[in-house]
């Protein structure tokens, strides 16, 4: 499903139910947004955190060090 985003000119936001394939369409958008070079992506509307936002994050819960034998060292 195709939804014009509120307040932002030629953005577009798309839903698709589990198990639906992706249609040419977005499949298109895609593409063109993979062979895009990320010095043309546009990140101004992402805020930028302050250290202060990072002081109490956590490693995720699934995150395991990569365990080596002392031959390795």
């Amino acid at each position: 499903m195709k939804r014009k985003i509120k307040g932002q000119p030629g953005w577009t936001t798309y839903r698709r139910e589990p198990g639906t394939p992706p249609t040419s369409r977005m499949l298109a958008n895609l593409k063109k947004l993979a062979e895009m070079p990320d010095s043309e992506i546009d990140t101004s509307d992402i805020p930028v955190l302050p250290p202060e936002a990072w002081k109490n994050a956590i490693r995720g819960g699934l995150y395991r060090l990569v365990k080596k034998s002392p031959s390795d060292s």
